[in-house]
């Protein structure tokens, strides 16, 4: 990614609902459509912040959506 380049996504965040985190664990990721790691909000925001800057993160249930820029040129 170029300095400054976006990077939007979205996914699945675990331990914000017991029904989703079975779900995920016990279902869909045996059917090969959720791949682990799976992490929390907060891990995911040290992560993003980490790398990122002018994070826009949204959740809403066990998803998170977010925009972001990368601060870090190729060389790091």
């Amino acid at each position: 990614m170029k300095k400054d380049g976006t990077f939007i996504a979205c996914f699945y965040i675990k331990e914000k609902s017991r029904v989703t985190d079975w779900l995920v664990k016990n279902i869909l990721s045996k059917k090969g459509w959720f791949t682990p790691p799976f992490h929390t909000e907060n891990e995911l925001k040290i992560i993003l912040e980490k790398f990122y800057k002018n994070i826009d993160m949204h959740v809403d249930g066990s998803i998170v959506y977010f925009k972001c820029f990368n601060k870090l040129d190729k060389t790091n």
